[in-house]
């Protein structure tokens, strides 16, 4: 909500005192800091959430875990939540403290809605609390995904206060008639289905940065009604008023905890044989034909996947069936939801190709996405193109004939092609505002790029050994360029500096051609002379394929690193064309000026 190249966000408030560096602590003795800005002077807390939820935090740490306890009661006829929440703060700074802040992200999803009806003080003393609002080009405009709560009295060093917060949600999103409480991590703004407290420092809200938390939910809804959730389910409790029935789930180190409800879903269960449980929830329709396709594909993923790493992040996947209109689907922590336009496949292996494609990204995404998380300062390039090239990787060694990783590749390619600044050093916040289509592009093509380019680079088990590396080194934290670039030059014994300079943090493009090729026969050898040249500014080793008049061939490799070079062969048969990069590894703009034919001597 604010624009970097004018002004920045304007508190009616003044900053001190708000949650201007913001660190928590919690009561229940598991002590921590969120990230701070180190130019912003530090305030902490302690805080204890009961009733709805508790969070727990690690110092200086992105690992630190957030305890939520959830206590929350669902209307499906009116698509409403109720809950409450209790906060205990203590103020561990040398400032004093007047404001908090909360994220109501739903306000800006759709129709859906959260509202604060009541915030008090551990004495039932109404504390004043508002819709936050901002001072932009001279206007006070309101920021209905932001609350602010002003407190009774100051809050001095060393000192508690305790709040009591009660919320409202309306028109939870139904779609097919499930119910969907989906907490996406990547924008807490636009998702989150209850009230985060959230950081404002040096006018940005610093929305991005979710640690893996602990939940603990109790559920209650109708009695007829089958709950959806990425967590185990502890207890089943049938209450004797109301018809309802109360469910408690509990999960640890999860960045989120989204959930479903509907009157009308089935569910199968499988199990991998490393132990980790597989939870297909299906509508009983003609979609319910490919459950075994289904859970046969996610069982044999999870099973690549755990050879790889040696484990699973969670105890159990939940995958369940949404948008019957679409193909595809999308990935929450713990949870696949699969769109169920089955039909439109033109066969079965069509179908199959395509589900186990989406199933390993989607379960891939689960290790670097949620469990590796990534801030979202900037595009998430290191866990989207880490999810796509272990997809990949699967469909590759399964022999399973789709080209989506590639494709994605292309969009990048024609981007870079077109002139679009591909640069993944721009903040996401910046790059918004351009018209530009820079998941599809840059999160997703370029990151796939780079890591096809790793894999050339390195070679596939060090690549692969470095991604296990991160997600023992960066499990419930975050990676980020210099974790990642550091892990992947110890594994291999290589600097990178140049690579990650060229790909990451600049807008270079890659062009080379072969422009000559002179050959003259020396004896019983033939003596060949290729020119090539780097037309663009990118600099990467690159290979030769030679091909005789005989149909033979052989490979050289150019380091690429000169503006032009004349590599000089000799043979003992004549060379009847030369091609740059004939596995099309590299991503170059210009593939008409890779090839050249040679001339007769």
């Amino acid at each position: 909500m604010y624009n970097s190249q004018t002004e920045k966000i304007l508190p009616l408030k003044p900053n001190k005192g708000s949650l201007k560096g913001i660190n928590f602590k919690y009561e229940s003795g598991l002590q921590g800091i969120l990230k701070t800005n180190k130019k912003v002077s530090k305030i902490s807390f302690y805080i204890l959430f009961s009733c709805f939820f508790t969070l727990l935090t690690s110092e200086n740490s992105y690992s630190a875990m957030n305890n939520y306890k959830i206590d929350a009661k669902l209307n499906s006829k009116q698509r409403s939540l109720s809950g409450t929440e209790e906060i205990i703060i203590y103020n561990n700074s040398k400032e004093n403290l007047d404001t908090i802040f909360l994220s109501l992200g739903l306000n800006n999803s759709y129709d859906t809605k959260i509202s604060i009806t009541e915030v008090t003080n551990s004495d039932n003393t109404i504390l004043p609390s508002n819709i936050y609002r901002y001072r932009y080009l001279g206007k006070e405009i309101e920021d209905r995904a932001i609350y602010q709560v002003s407190l009774h009295s100051i809050l001095a060093p060393n000192e508690s206060i305790t709040l009591k917060i009660k919320f409202d949600v309306s028109n939870l999103a139904k779609i097919n008639g499930i119910i969907f409480f989906d907490d996406n991590i990547n924008n807490i703004f636009t998702s989150n289905w209850y009230p985060r407290v959230i950081n404002f420092e040096d006018g940005v809200w610093k929305k991005k940065d979710i640690d893996s938390n602990n939940y603990d939910l109790n559920l209650i809804i109708n009695e007829d009604e089958f709950p959806i959730a990425s967590a185990i389910e502890l207890n089943t409790e049938n209450l004797k008023t109301g018809g309802n029935k109360k469910i408690t789930y509990k999960i640890d180190k999860s960045r989120s905890f989204s959930l479903a409800v509907s009157n009308y879903i089935s569910s199968e269960t499988d199990q991998t044989k490393d132990g980790n449980i597989i939870k297909l929830y299906y509508k009983n329709n003609k979609a319910s034909k490919f459950n075994k396709s289904i859970l046969a594909s996610a069982k044999e993923i999870m099973e690549f996947y755990y050879k790889i790493f040696g484990f699973y992040p969670y105890k159990q996947l939940a995958i369940l069936p949404g948008n019957n209109a679409l193909k595809g689907g999308y990935a929450n922590t713990n949870m696949v939801i699969l769109h169920q336009n089955y039909e439109k496949f033109e066969n079965f292996k069509e179908f199959e190709y395509d589900l186990k494609w989406n199933l390993a990204y989607y379960i891939a995404q689960q290790y670097f996405g949620h469990y590796v998380g990534e801030s979202g300062e900037y595009p998430k390039w290191i866990t989207s193109g880490a999810s796509l090239y272990l997809a990949n990787y699967y469909v590759r060694e399964k022999n399973i004939k789709v080209d989506y990783f590639n494709k994605v590749i292309k969009n990048y390619v024609d981007a870079a092609r077109s002139g679009f600044n591909t640069q993944i050093f721009q903040t996401t916040d910046e790059i918004k505002n351009t018209d530009f289509d820079w998941e599809n592009i840059i999160e997703k093509g370029k990151s796939a790029q780079i890591f096809k380019l790793l894999e050339y680079r390195l070679g596939r088990k060090t690549l692969l050994d470095s991604l296990k590396e991160i997600t023992i080194k960066y499990a419930n934290s975050f990676v980020n360029y210099n974790k990642f670039e550091s892990v992947l030059e110890t594994q291999s014994n290589k600097k990178l500096d140049s690579f990650f300079a060229q790909w990451v943090k600049e807008n270079k493009r890659l062009d080379y051609a072969v422009t000559k090729i002179v050959q003259n026969k020396i004896g019983n050898k033939y003596q060949v002379k290729i020119t090539v040249k780097k037309l663009g500014k990118i600099s990467m080793p690159v290979s030769l394929a030679i091909t005789f008049k005989n149909g033979n061939k052989v490979f050289q490799l150019w380091e690429g690193d000169r503006s032009e070079a004349e590599l000089t062969y000799e043979y003992n048969d004549k060379v009847k064309s030369v091609q740059l990069d004939p596995a099309e590894t590299l991503p170059d703009i210009d593939l008409s000026n890779n090839k050249l034919d040679a001339f007769d001597i």
